[in-house]
């Protein structure tokens, strides 16, 4: 079982909203600085992560594909984000 640290609890009510999160996302508006280590320790956790790839712009006509990460959200997910976040 992988500790519930402040950055996994923020992590996971963020992803539990259903959203896509990157890693310059992460970085910038959350101050985790390694997302795949927390992935990796929320999976162990019992979450279902998904990650995929997502275009992002890039100035006017290119675009760049980035990693992004997506909690799988179910009435049994949101069960378990209850008691993951609180105390």
């Amino acid at each position: 079982m992988t500790k519930r640290t402040p950055q996994n609890v923020k992590l996971i009510k963020i992803l539990g909203t259903g959203k896509n999160l990157t890693v310059s996302e992460a970085e910038d508006r959350f101050g985790i600085q390694s997302l795949s280590a927390r992935i990796y320790e929320l999976r162990r956790y019992g979450f279902t992560i998904y990650t995929h790839k997502v275009k992002k712009k890039v100035g006017t006509r290119r675009v760049k594909y980035v990693t992004a990460y997506r909690l799988n959200v179910d009435s049994s997910t949101r069960t378990l984000v209850n008691r993951f976040t609180t105390n």
